[in-house]
This record gives structure tokens, sequence and C-alpha cells, in this order.
């Protein structure tokens, strides 16, 4: 074969779509005129674009003899000097095909595929034409899912496996071929099913035996990286620069069509549906803060766990007795905790939750950020962080938060040395004000939050406010407790005595009978539904 395997498949897809270049037809019309693999793999595409769609007509699109690719198909895409080349195209190509045209038309549409989502998934799933055929949590040729927040399983009747973590977007675009628009899916791909692949709008991986995963999101470079095996990956854009991967290694695209070197983490991947929706869990319950570890689905088998540290001087980090178990305590304005795991990036819902107990020495005003994520800028507009943080109310202190640039402040003070349960939940919505749409809690209850009156100075198409938390960037930081000076750019002197215990980060939006039982049984997933 002279054409590979990706090549191959992109000039076929782009052959039955009316906009092959007229320098690739002569490759294209050799392959098939030579290859029963090109012909097999160009009659899987015209099922694609031709019997899904015109199913009803079958039989009497034959006997009518109606072209493969209708020229009225072509008119809408093509211009006329195109146009002419494209239905000399179509003809050869019919005539290549013509022993083909019985079996391509009679034959049964490719077996769904099944999927199965973790408990507390949100998911929108459609078909083309309303397939009627398709039952359930199925996938045929051509449906699309939209993952809100959860994971999904996919089982290909080929043998690939994949689990999609949300938020995600994906269309499956033949029985061996997924589009992914949005997400981080991982794949598990045997030897019979070679050749699978994987586009995004930035690149294309093809399975050459292996274990991959794939992340696409709409506003940062998409990536591949290979657990076992090789992969093919290709840019799609730019100078669209092919490089075949093997184990252990990673890339991601660049804005003029280059692949850039990464290191593989198979941490950002789940390889196993889980039973809940994905979370983290810290219980500092080791009577050592240097064994304290990273919990829940989300965290790897063998985490590196805590690491406590200052902005200056030696760390004053406690084990003292919590909500359940034992607790983390600071005596120290100038010391805070890191985790080993990096915070949800605000494309899909969320819900943080954790137990905090405030000893005030004296009734002094305290700003004070509790725990959070990501990379703050003092500049204006430069919030790509999540924070919560203490803050002075009438009669004491409350808990708010922040969400990128948006600002809330809680109304209930808690600094009565008892503990008290806060939640703070993302829905991954706007309101109509175009704020993003948060929902506080306080021991179960919602609470009153107050809006920050600062404006926000970036507003997308509809008028909302975009929420972008870096992540990743030089300047993120991980899930960090009790860490003002990393974001306030400098340790805020206080003599409060702060203790915090049973950390939830979960990613979805829990609703507040969730909550309640979050509360009380300090158990995820829990049992009881709202």
């Amino acid at each position: 074969m002279s054409l590979s395997p990706v090549q191959l498949e992109t000039r076929i897809q782009e052959f039955v779509e009316g906009v092959l270049d007229e320098a690739h037809w002569p490759e294209l019309r050799a392959e098939l005129m030579h290859s029963q693999e090109a012909r097999e793999l160009y009659a899987a595409h015209v099922r694609m674009h031709s019997v899904l769609e015109r199913r009803v007509k079958g039989i009497k699109a034959v006997l009518a003899h109606e072209s493969l690719v209708p020229v009225e198909q072509l008119e809408k895409t093509r211009h006329r000097k195109t146009l002419h080349r494209a239905a000399l195209a179509a003809a050869a190509a019919l005539a290549i095909a013509a022993s083909l045209m019985w079996t391509i038309l009679l034959a049964p549409a490719p077996p769904p595929i099944a999927f199965e989502a973790t408990s507390g998934s949100r998911f929108t799933l459609t078909h083309p034409g309303g397939e009627s055929t398709l039952e359930g949590q199925e996938l045929g040729v051509g449906s699309r899912l939209v993952l809100e927040q959860g994971a999904l399983d996919l089982s290909f009747e080929s043998g690939v496996r994949s689990i999609v973590r949300g938020p995600a977007d994906f269309t499956l675009t033949s029985d061996n071929r997924l589009r992914l628009d949005e997400g981080v899916a991982w794949f598990r791909v045997p030897e019979k099913a070679v050749g699978f692949q994987v586009t995004t709008s930035e690149l294309e991986a093809t399975d050459l035996g292996t274990e991959f995963g794939v992340i696409s999101k709409p506003d940062d470079a998409d990536q591949v990286h290979v657990f076992d095996g090789r992969v093919e990956v290709a840019a799609r854009t730019g100078s669209k620069v092919r490089q075949i991967l093997s184990v252990g290694r990673a890339r991601k695209t660049t804005v003029v069509g280059t692949l850039t070197a990464i290191d593989a983490d198979a941490d950002r991947f789940l390889s196993k549906l889980p039973e809940s929706l994905p979370y983290l869990h810290w219980s500092f319950d080791e009577t050592d803060p240097g064994k304290w570890r990273t919990g829940g689905n989300l965290a790897p088998e063998n985490g590196t766990g805590m690491e406590p540290g200052t902005h200056q001087g030696t760390p004053e980090i406690e084990s003292g007795p919590g909500r359940f178990g034992r607790a983390l305590v600071t005596p120290d304005f100038d010391s805070f905790v890191s985790s080993d795991r990096i915070g949800p990036d605000g494309r899909g819902p969320f819900t943080l939750a954790y137990w905090l107990k405030v000893e005030p020495r004296s009734n002094a005003p305290l700003n004070l950020v509790v725990l959070g994520w990501g990379a703050r800028e003092v500049a204006p507009g430069g919030d790509k962080a999540f924070l919560t943080h203490l803050n002075p109310v009438a009669g004491g202190n409350a808990v708010g938060a922040t969400l990128g640039e948006v600002w809330w402040r809680g109304s209930t003070p808690i600094d009565d040395g008892q503990w008290h349960h806060h939640a703070v939940v993302y829905n991954g919505r706007h309101t109509t004000d175009g704020d993003p749409e948060v929902i506080c809690y306080i021991d179960g209850r919602r609470e009153p939050i107050l809006r920050d009156d600062e404006p926000a100075t970036h507003r997308d198409a509809q008028g909302n406010i975009p929420v972008v938390l870096d992540t990743t960037g030089p300047d993120a930081a991980p899930v960090t407790f009790f860490a003002s000076g990393k974001w306030q750019g400098q340790a805020t002197p206080h003599d409060a005595r702060l203790s915090l215990d049973e950390v939830f980060l979960i990613e979805g939006a829990l609703e507040p009978g969730q909550i309640l039982s979050l509360r009380d049984s300090n158990r995820y997933p829990n049992q009881e539904t709202p």
C-alpha cells in the first residue's frame, strides 16, 4: 500500500465529502483498484455517508442508478471547476466499487456500541436521523454524546475499550473511528483492532496496537499520551507534522501544526469506570503530617502525599483532634500544605466540601485562604484560581469563595471555636446576569452569599463571564491548604488557630440532599438521594 493507513482514511473521507483535491485523486484511484483493504475501507465510509442517511431508499437508489455521491450534494460545497473534477472522480470510483454495491447496501449497519455511565453522570445522547434501532445506552455510527459530568465506559464490537472522563463531547464517525471534540479519554486497543483512530480538531491518533490517552480542550493544546505499544500521531493543521510514539511518550500540538514533547501522565486518565463521580479526599487522620495522603478514586495508588511549606522560616503544621479522627491544624499565618493533585479546570461542574474550625485569639477581622488551586495574578482579569476564604462580616468572620474573576462573600459568622461544614457547588452554568452559578452551604443549609462589586473584565459572546482555571501552567498551584501568601502575594498575619478536616473534591454538582448526607455520614459516595 503506497498510502499510509492515516492518509488512506483521510483521502477517502475527503472524497465522499466532495472535497478531495484533484492532485490526490490518482493515488486514491490506484489504491481502490489494487487493494481489497482500501475497497473495504471505502465501503465502510460509503455506508456511513450514504446508507445511514438513505436507508429507506436503499435498493431504489441502485435501481434508479443514483450516484453514490450525488452531484447535487457536491454542488453545495464546491465551485464549478472543482465540481467537474469531483463528478469525474465519483464516476470512476463508482465503477471500481460496482461489484461491492449490493454488499454495501444490503449489509447490516455496524453493531451498536454499548456504554455504561458511572453513578451521578449527566449526559445528552443524540443519533443521526433519530435512529430508532438503538436502545438505551448505545452508540451507532453518527451518534453524538455530550457528557456534562461523570465518566463513561465504552465497549466496541472490535474489542476496543475506552473510559471517557467528563466534561466531554464526542461523536462515533465509524465503527473504528471516534471524534473527540472535548474530554479526557483512555483507550485500550486489542491486536485485531489495530488502526483504530481518534481525531480532535488539532490532531489525529492512529493506534498501532496499544494503550493510550487523548486530551482535547477547546482553549488548550490537544495531547496524546502512550502507555503501551505505539501510536501514530499527526497534527491536522499548519505543518501537519506526523510522528510515531512509543510507550512512555506524549505530545501536544502547537499553533503551527507541530508536535511538542511533554511528560506522559497516566494519572490524568481513568482506566476503569469508578463507582461514583471522580473525586479526591483528604482525611488527615495520620498523626504524623509527613504521612498524610490523598485518597479517592482519582488518587494514584502510590501518591506522594502532602508537602508542608512556608513563605519564610519553618512550617508550623500540626495534627490535632478533628471532626472525624484527626485534622490538619495551623497555628501559624505563614504555613501551608500542598497536595499532590491538581484541581478541576472549571470546564465542568464540581463540589468542594470540608469541615473547618476557627478559634480566634482576638476579634480581629480575618482575610485568609482556606484552600484553593490554580494561578492568580494581581493584575485585573488575571484570576485563574478557585479559592475558599474567610472574610469579615458583622459579628465575626464568614466563609466565601472565588471562581476565576468572581468573588462571593459569605454571611454567617463561623469563628466560634466550633466545627462547621462548608460546601461550594459550581454546576457548570451561568446565571441570567452572566455570573458563574455557585451555591454555598453552611452546616447543610444554603448560605446567602454576596457578589463582590468588582466588574468582570472578560465576557463571552453570550455575555457570560468565562470560567478558566489554570491548573497546569508554570504558576499554577495544586490543591493547597491555608496558602494565603500563594495567591495574595504575601502571607496575612493573624492570631487565629485553624483546623481543617475531611476535604472532599468531587467532579460533579451535588444536590442539597447529597450535601446533607455527606455532612452526616462523612462518606462519598453516600447512599442518600435528594
